[in-house]
């Protein structure tokens, strides 16, 4: 018995898949979300740990070590929450990330005269180390679907 293979049946199968994984990649918006909401979740752990994952803080001014400690506080950053509570993950169909409307966050983030900054928000090493992840699953998942694995 003897098997030939057709090299043009064989190309058509594979730009038929490629047309499939390329028209799923076309579709991120799923990718962006769930990445939103993995930057959203880093910028909370980061706020409540006194900036750990961004390196630290600097120190508070005494002048507001002893205003937190009259007001019952002691963590840099969160006094009534409002900060906190201000980030939101947003997503679009060109990407996504996290956002805050809270007009004083980038005196904060950058620092000011008077403020040092206090990094709020990851750098651009930090954000892939965390969404890389999750881009690596979409394209990942979009070939799979192409070949028609499950």
């Amino acid at each position: 018995m003897v098997f030939t293979v057709d090299p043009r049946a064989s190309t058509k199968r594979l730009q038929r898949q490629l047309e499939n994984m390329i028209r799923s990649l076309e579709r991120p918006r799923e990718a962006h979300k769930a990445a939103s909401i993995v930057m959203h979740n880093f910028v909370i752990r980061n706020i409540d740990s006194g900036g750990e994952l961004v390196g630290g803080w600097a120190p508070l001014a005494e002048s507001t070590i002893r205003e937190k400690k009259r007001i019952g506080k002691s963590k840099p950053m969160i006094r009534s929450g409002a900060l906190r509570n201000s980030f939101t993950p947003f997503d679009t169909d060109q990407g996504g990330g996290v956002r805050s409307e809270l007009f004083y966050v980038p005196f904060q983030n950058f620092g000011t005269r008077k403020i040092p900054a206090r990094r709020l928000i990851p750098n651009e090493r930090e954000t892939l180390k965390e969404v890389l992840p999750i881009y690596a699953a979409f394209v990942k998942r979009a070939a799979k679907k192409a070949v028609g694995i499950k």
